[in-house]
């Protein structure tokens, strides 16, 4: 009997072992699933900004209270590391289609274990710029011609400029300006400060051409830091030849002049000629691209 009693102890103590194991287990596996993470992206032109909601993990730089941060990796590049569930925005994106990718990390950078992640995509938008409009970009690796950065157009529909400071990686990262039909007007690498670029349509399209590395300019063939596109609009003209026949009037001695309304001054406000002495006086003036007023000759 003893020995029977004896078996039975062991067997309940074995049963309270495996109870509180499976007990300690299940209580890991829900501090694990209790960990919540979720973010979100709202988009404005080249910008993004991403807001987070964390439940049951603490982020901040390593210390007490503390379970870790935020890694994120955007289309594929390198981790990127955040300390702090504020808001988050990424500013001067290419135009175009993003992927980004956040991940929980312990303060050792270690995925959790499971792994609490998410990945978010997500669209920018050109930002569009007009006559006297001006943008700041630093650029970074692997950029394409194809990516729109900033577009600035006139209004007006008539001829646009921009005026460029700043520097790409000699030989290897290039300025690509294209008007509003996609045709080629400036493609460069290295310094390109005080380089007018205009186009005749009223449109142009700014982007980047760089290789894997040594953006931007860390090799010291760049500046390193920004580049700035401001954009003009040239004001837009034409010539007017006004001319008076003469053949049933007399011309004074003083000669024949148009003049009146806000654009041509007074009665004698410019002077007109007849060089061929053909009767016929005549004078060319040039025009802002807009409407005329009342004319005198005199």
């Amino acid at each position: 009997m003893k020995k029977i009693t004896q078996n039975l102890t062991n067997l309940k103590a074995w049963q309270s072992t495996i109870f509180a194991f499976m007990f300690l287990f299940s209580l890991t596996i829900n501090a694990q699933v209790s960990v919540a993470f979720d973010a979100s992206a709202t988009t404005d032109g080249a910008s993004a900004t991403f807001s987070f909601a964390i439940d049951n993990f603490v982020v901040g730089n390593a210390g007490d209270g503390v379970d870790g941060h935020i890694h994120y990796s955007l289309n594929g590049g390198s981790d990127v590391m955040i300390y702090s569930s504020d808001d988050l925005t990424l500013s001067d994106l290419p135009n175009g289609n993003h992927t980004i990718v956040f991940s929980l990390r312990d303060s050792s950078h270690q995925p959790l274990d499971p792994a609490v992640e998410q990945t978010l995509e997500f669209s920018t938008t050109v930002i569009t710029e007009g006559c006297g409009g001006s943008a700041t970009y630093t650029y970074g690796d692997s950029e394409s011609s194809t990516d729109i950065l900033y577009t600035y157009t006139n209004p007006d529909a008539g001829a646009i400029e921009i005026t460029v400071t700043g520097q790409t990686e000699t030989n290897y990262d290039f300025l690509v300006v294209t008007d509003g039909a996609g045709a080629e007007l400036y493609n460069a690498s290295g310094d390109h400060t005080g380089q007018v670029i205009t186009s005749a349509d009223g449109v142009i399209n700014i982007a980047i051409s760089s290789d894997s590395s040594y953006s931007p300019g860390s090799d010291g063939l760049g500046n390193g830091t920004e580049m700035t596109f401001t954009a003009s609009c040239p004001v837009s003209t034409f010539d007017v030849t006004f001319s008076v026949n003469t053949a049933n009037i007399t011309v004074g001695e003083n000669g024949m002049y148009l003049g009146g309304g806000a654009y041509f001054g007074g009665p004698q406000g410019h002077a007109m000629s007849d060089e061929d002495g053909d009767g016929t006086w005549t004078v060319t003036l040039q025009f802002l691209n807009h409407g005329l007023d009342q004319i005198i000759f005199s």
